[in-house]
């Protein structure tokens, strides 16, 4: 009896290897479909959300939401802020604080590169409210009342992280501004600089 356990004892160790590995899962193709992949080099960001942080000294909350086409070489961009800022009397004593807002749109065209990277051609348009027809130095860019129109041309960059930045500047053309009774001597002229230097993300789906 003993001899013959001995003579089956090989068997029975090569019959257990033999169904312990039989319950281990197949090793993970290259080509298998659940391998995990490079998100950025499979996957274009579509939407890039975007703030202008010089404007927080205001301050004025201003935001870019761009959204790019097929192609990804032309993107619409829609733009809003709000915020307060004091503006002085006509004799410089004393100053009121006003409420800013701003709701604009651009179309943008990336001549060299895409959505992800580039140069950026651009067509902004915008409603700026203040209740001022004076000329206002929004940081770095002027403001004034009214709706204005500005080509503009800038660059734009993401991370492999996906942080964005992208500046634009240009000169704003003034088609309509509201008529005040008292009018200010300092009022804005039919052109102004328009620059503007934005930090944000972007996201893909």
């Amino acid at each position: 009896m003993l001899r013959v356990a001995r003579a089956l004892a090989p068997l029975l160790a090569l019959s257990w290897s033999s169904a312990a590995s039989a319950d281990e899962p197949p090793p993970a193709s290259e080509d298998d479909d659940t391998a995990e992949v490079d998100v950025d080099s499979t996957v274009s960001p579509k939407l890039s959300l975007m703030t202008s942080p010089v404007l927080f000294v205001r301050p004025i909350f201003r935001l870019t939401a761009e959204h790019a086409l097929p192609g990804e070489r032309t993107s619409l961009a829609l733009v809003g802020a709000i915020g307060t800022f004091k503006i002085p009397d006509a004799t410089g004593a004393t100053s009121a604080r006003h409420t800013f807002y701003e709701v604009g749109a651009q179309a943008r065209w990336y001549p060299i590169g895409s959505f992800r990277s580039g140069p950026v051609v651009a067509l902004h348009g915008r409603y700026t409210h203040f209740g001022s027809d004076r000329l206002v130095d929004n940081v770095i860019s002027s403001a004034a009342e009214g709706v204005g129109v500005a080509p503009l041309v800038g660059f734009k960059a993401i991370a492999r992280d996906y942080i964005t930045f992208e500046f634009l500047g240009g000169a704003e053309y003034m088609v309509h501004r509201p008529r005040y009774q008292h009018q200010s001597e300092d009022k804005a002229g039919p052109v102004l600089l328009y620059f503007h230097v934005n930090l944000g993300w972007s996201i893909w789906y």
